[in-house]
């Protein structure tokens, strides 16, 4: 089995509503993700999976959520 991931960090912000404490306002965090992916065999070059697609795809995703409310 072949394994790789990537590791990509937003930020974004939120706010816990009915929450009685500092947390109820407005506040931001800085959040990670990291994707896994596993792949049983290797294409004819050698690689499970292109990183740049890989990247570029994850990137897509948290676009939507960068520096967004969530």
């Amino acid at each position: 089995m072949f394994e790789l991931d990537v590791v990509r960090e937003f930020s974004a912000a939120h706010a816990l509503r009915g929450y009685n404490g500092d947390c109820s306002a407005l506040h931001g965090h800085n959040w990670m993700v990291q994707v896994f992916i596993q792949s049983p065999e290797l294409d004819s070059i050698g690689i499970a999976v292109d990183f740049k697609v890989l990247k570029k795809e994850l990137n897509r995703i948290l676009e939507q959520f960068d520096h967004k409310y969530l």
